[in-house]
């Protein structure tokens, strides 16, 4: 099948035969139904279609149905194929004004599998088609292929590398936090939409929900979405920059921080296909079982984060070193928001404020980590991590330098489109900036690092074998333009049993 052929699949979201697949308004029933429902009439689907949280017979699918002619609520329909001739599931979905969400639980989904979803109103009304796969089983030796990706601005361009990354064959995506960002700004390519009274920011619910929907007005994120199984985790800006645990900056009108955070995370889980746990409201931290070559655990670095005390918190970092001593996967990944290893600047030690907000602010949390992990014989852990806005990869020690005790390995995924060390030097009107002259200068000032790219946007790849883990940098040309071409910048290796990263 084609590029262009599947992304006709994928977003076309014609009829295919709709009125067949989806019963007549009066007849569409599933197997709960007592009695004939009306299906919504009209509207539209804005944000798309997403899915979420597989499992290996579960999976969280998501849409949001708008301006509806008759309010009411939607037919999903799950099938093996793309055109819905082997439809394996259908239930009617309510409506409603911030999104239409279900966990699916079915025997009928099989492990491993890809499926294919949307979901339908009257009279051809339909969504999007989105693509799904479950889990594999735990013993399955088949490669697992991760996409990463973090850090979004609208304001500063295009999200373009997502064009790219739906076409990946993939059996996950990972989004390691600042999906959005809270402020507004006038950027380069293209102006924000903003609510009535909007300020500086997003502070309250309504301007949290704004800004889900205004980032979803890139096709580039659409495609992505529809294409993968999604599983997120935030960092600050979903809230405000730099914030902690239950600090952080007050709201207009000395509006309390914690009502500004509710109102965050509220629109957060609303907007993502996750359930929020009934008995933990706030807790995003999970693991998943990716087959025999892969355990990931995405973590959480914000709502336990005390400054000068702790990034994870006490039950966290239990849960942590516990599912990483037990697991019998041949790779242990963490979700990571952000980075374990120190970044040091040439005579500073920082790289763009990136250590303040890191595991280097938080040292006896990350060497108690290593030395139970070594104490444990814990190996291949390899970190995913967001929020540098750069490209990095290198051996994690106790002391995040070179002078610890080697205890993981991390690779710095990039950013899909936020400032970094070329954008700042574009929106600063400087010189252009050398991209090899800076990543030798990390390199120098920071032996651990294998390799660094601090200048371009983009994604990574991840494929965990049996005996190496390879990742695959992936990089726009240019994010200034609503299309570009994505390469892989460099390709990284890491063998069982070595904390150190081969480039090539």
């Amino acid at each position: 099948m084609t590029a262009a052929t599947r992304r006709e699949l994928l977003l076309g979201a014609s009829a295919l035969a709709l009125t067949a697949a989806a019963p007549a308004t009066a007849r569409a029933r599933d197997r709960t139904a007592r009695r004939p429902v009306q299906l919504a009439r009209g509207g539209r689907f804005p944000q798309g279609v997403m899915s979420g949280q597989p499992g290996q017979r579960a999976v969280t699918l998501w849409t949001r149905h708008a301006e509806a002619e008759r309010p009411g609520p939607l037919l999903l329909q799950v099938a093996r194929d793309p055109g819905f001739r082997g439809l394996v599931h259908q239930q009617r979905v309510p409506g409603s004004a911030t999104a239409s969400r279900v966990r699916l639980r079915s025997r009928a989904l099989r492990p491993g599998e890809r499926y294919w979803y949307r979901f339908a109103g009257a009279d051809g009304t339909a969504s999007p088609t989105g693509r799904v796969q479950t889990l594999r089983p735990p013993d399955s030796r088949e490669p697992v292929r991760v996409g990463v990706f973090s850090c979004q601005m609208y304001f500063l361009g295009w999200f373009t590398p997502h064009a790219a990354l739906a076409e990946e064959d993939l059996d996950l995506v990972v989004g390691l936090g600042d999906y959005v960002y809270e402020t507004y700004l006038d950027g380069l390519s293209r102006r924000e939409p903003r609510p009535d009274g909007a300020q500086e920011g997003a502070e309250t619910l309504a301007e949290y929900r704004a800004k889900y929907a205004a980032y979803r007005q890139d096709d580039h994120l659409r495609a992505m979405h529809a294409a993968h199984s999604f599983l997120p985790i935030w960092d600050d800006h979903e809230v405000a920059n730099d914030y902690a645990g239950d600090s952080g900056p007050a709201g207009r009108d000395g509006r309390p921080f914690a009502a500004r955070r509710a109102d965050a995370l509220q629109a957060w889980f609303e907007a993502m296909p996750v359930e929020r746990p009934p008995r933990v409201a706030g807790r995003i931290h999970r693991r998943l079982r990716l087959g025999a070559h892969a355990d990931l655990f995405v973590l959480d670095g914000r709502t336990h984060r005390v400054d000068g005390r702790t990034l994870l918190g006490d039950h966290q970092t239990r849960w942590l070193t516990h599912g990483l001593a037990t697991s019998r996967a041949t790779w242990k990944l963490l979700g990571n928001p952000v980075p374990l290893m120190n970044l040091d600047s040439p005579g500073s030690p920082d790289i763009s404020g990136v250590n303040g907000g890191s595991w280097a602010a938080f040292p006896a949390e990350r060497a108690a980590l290593g030395e139970q992990l070594l104490a444990r014989k814990v190996q291949d852990v390899v970190a995913l991590t967001g929020d540098a806005h750069a490209y990095y990869a290198g051996t994690v020690t106790t002391s995040g330098r070179e002078d610890g005790r080697p205890f993981a390995t991390e690779v710095v995924c990039g950013t899909l489109a936020a400032t970094n060390a070329a954008t700042t030097a574009l929106l600063e009107g400087a010189a252009p900036v050398s991209s090899a002259a800076l990543a030798a200068m990390d390199r120098s000032s920071n032996p651990h690092l294998a390799y660094s790219e601090p200048a371009r946007h983009g994604y990574a790849v991840i494929e965990a074998g049996p005996d190496e883990l390879r990742v695959r940098l992936r990089a726009a040309r240019t994010i200034y333009a609503p299309t570009s071409p994505t390469t892989t910048i460099a390709t990284l290796g890491i063998a069982r049993s070595d904390t150190s990263v081969r480039v090539g």
